[in-house]
């Protein structure tokens, strides 16, 4: 399971459990990772004005191929639902308005 050791930092990396299988599933089967390193970068950290007060600003990404042909729509929803449980804690409010996904 993806961790954080004690709570995030600026910038953060939680590691797939089988990298080899990441890459597999990226240039082999062309799709983005069951079980991909996931890269979150935290600028409110050291500069509170990036977010509101009382927020952070997450920029999260995943390894990914540019691949002609493929269904992004579908990629991007279904890469949501795998990261989205280690990004969001359930405790963790967001306006409508901000929320994104």
């Amino acid at each position: 399971m993806k961790t954080f050791s004690d709570k995030p930092e600026i910038y953060n990396i939680l590691f797939s459990q089988n990298y080899d299988e990441e890459f597999t599933d990226l240039s082999d089967k062309k799709i983005c990772p069951n079980d991909p390193t996931v890269y979150i970068y935290i600028s409110s950290k050291f500069n509170k004005k990036d977010a509101l007060d009382g927020h952070e600003n997450w920029y999260v990404m995943i390894n990914a191929l540019y691949i002609v042909n493929q269904n992004w729509e579908d990629e991007i929803k279904r890469s949501r639902k795998i990261i989205k449980d280690f990004i969001l804690p359930a405790e963790v409010l967001i306006p409508v308005a901000e929320f994104r996904w």
